[in-house]
């Protein structure tokens, strides 16, 4: 029993230097990932904005304003969330 927890120690030491050895790089993969959620964040907060705007100014009767004012509004949530989301991306990858 003690040898075959040894052979499993040295076999799991061997997959952890191999794995070290890659590189530790994320493949371009996950980073198409991260360029897919980022863009969908920003179009997401437009789409809301927009939603919300022109929900809006059919029920106040102001046609473009609220549309406009919300669409931009959506427009900077959606950039600000895409910030807030690379920076913590940032920071996970300096703690590796």
């Amino acid at each position: 029993m003690a040898k075959d927890l040894h052979e499993l120690a040295s076999k799991i030491s061997d997959a952890k230097a191999q794995n070290s050895q890659a590189g530790g790089k994320k493949p371009a993969a996950s980073m198409v990932g991260l360029a897919y959620r980022l863009m969908i964040e920003v179009i997401a907060g437009i789409a809301v904005g927009g939603f919300v705007g022109w929900w809006l100014d059919k029920w106040f009767g102001t046609s473009p304003v609220l549309l406009l004012v919300l669409l931009f509004l959506g427009l900077i949530a959606g950039v600000m969330s895409s910030v807030r989301t690379a920076a913590e991306m940032r920071r996970k990858l300096d703690k590796e």
